[in-house]
């Protein structure tokens, strides 16, 4: 049987290209839509501008940007929570099959020998195998829960003959329950934190803010450019992090294999 889990990448292009270089991009895409934005509202729908009603136009331009705020904020720190989450998890995915090794030692010398060898063939396929399907984003069934699967019926075999065996077996059957849930929530985890809905929905507020600021006068076309270019560039800033941490294993802000790594080179030497 294959893992059910499916990665995907929701950007392609942006996590591949360097990272200063996807913020480049982001910047020149946000201002160059605002300015095409402010030049159709001078040029087309002038008579749209607040020019006889700078006050209601204030009272309502502090509305929608607070609510357009709240709503950047809010979603900004739901993605970086959940990146961090993600970490953690990993890391104690790592920490739950040191515990898993550690404990073998008190098994018979050759079952505990080959099932540390089961264990440490995973570990490797986990590092060689899931890191890079979740880091590109790849669709691949992943086939290291057959070894998982293997590794745990092998150790489950094993017949204890003393209540010390006994209590080691109960030990290591409930260290494979708690490592189980670990590895499920990191490939959930593999997923994007926004949908697609999500993205829609944000796109779409962030394109009514910058066309309700361009409908603000002003007399110079030079600063109300340079207006509207800092703020939609400041506005790409926010959606840069969303797009590096919205997937936590993808990108330049990938979570990395490294507890997996240092439990290989360190503790299953």
């Amino acid at each position: 049987m294959t893992s059910p889990f499916l990665f995907t990448n929701q950007f392609p292009l942006l996590t591949a290209l360097h990272p200063l270089l996807t913020l480049a991009a982001m910047a020149m895409v946000f201002s160059l839509t605002a300015v095409a934005m402010l030049l159709f509202v001078r040029k087309v729908l002038p008579s749209f501008q607040f020019v006889d009603h700078t006050e209601f136009g204030a009272i309502f331009s502090g509305s929608i940007s607070a609510v357009f705020g709240f709503i950047l904020a809010f979603v900004t720190i739901a993605v970086w929570q959940t990146h961090g989450a993600a970490a953690e998890t990993v890391s104690k995915e790592a920490s739950a099959l040191f515990n898993i090794y550690r404990t073998l030692e008190s098994y018979p010398p050759d079952i505990r020998d080959e099932a540390r060898a089961k264990l440490k063939t995973y570990v490797k396929a986990v590092v060689d195998q899931e890191w890079p399907a979740m880091t590109h984003g790849d669709k691949e069934l992943i086939a290291t829960r057959e070894e998982l699967k293997d590794l745990h019926s092998f150790i489950v075999r094993f017949a204890p003959t003393s209540y010390g065996q006994l209590a080691d077996r109960q030990e290591m059957l409930r260290l494979f329950s708690e490592y189980r849930e670990l590895r499920r929530d990191r490939l959930e985890s593999a997923e994007p934190s926004l949908d697609r809905t999500m993205w829609i929905s944000l796109v779409a507020s962030s394109v009514i803010f910058m066309l309700f600021s361009c409908l603000h006068p002003m007399g110079s076309l030079r600063i109300s450019v340079t207006l509207i270019v800092m703020l939609s560039s400041s506005i790409s800033f926010v959606f840069y992090i969303l797009v590096m941490y919205s997937q936590a294993f993808v990108g330049s802000a990938a979570i990395s294999a490294e507890p997996f790594v240092r439990l290989l080179d360190y503790h299953m030497k």
